[in-house]
């Protein structure tokens, strides 16, 4: 049953796609169509490089940090996401990638700050310590 249902998600999604590139293309004509289309497409595979450039360094910077592995996932995960809405045709996948790389924050709470074993010295011109004069 759950199969169906998101078989028939997928059909409503594909239809409401093609409906939007027919509306698309009445407004501002075939071929500019087509070249938006491209550009997404090139936009897309754009923006799943770039994530795939840094998903390790992400996930490695989260373990040495302490931080939620969830949240790194979610940082780069976002682009692919995205990349791959922008692969697909049609104004409303492209809507929907373009509102999660602008609203992508996970809710909840900032995580903490790193802990660090020492104190971080101050942010002035004087540094402390013990000197003798050598004449």
């Amino acid at each position: 049953m759950r199969l169906g249902g998101v078989a028939i998600i997928a059909v409503g999604f594909l239809a409401l796609e093609i409906v939007g590139m027919a509306w698309v293309a009445g407004k501002i004509g075939l071929l500019q169509m087509f070249l938006g289309l491209l550009l997404d497409l090139l936009a897309g595979v754009a923006l799943i490089r770039v994530a795939g450039a840094g998903f390790l360094s992400e996930l490695l910077q989260a373990a040495i940090r302490g931080g939620d592995p969830l949240r790194a996932l979610w940082s780069v995960g976002r682009w692919f996401v995205a990349g791959i809405l922008l692969i697909l045709p049609g104004p409303f996948s492209d809507l929907l990638a373009v509102l999660i790389l602008l609203f992508s924050g996970l809710p909840g709470k900032s995580p903490p700050p790193p802990r660090t074993s020492r104190s971080s010295p101050p942010q002035d011109d004087v540094i402390e310590g013990e000197f003798r004069r050598e004449d």
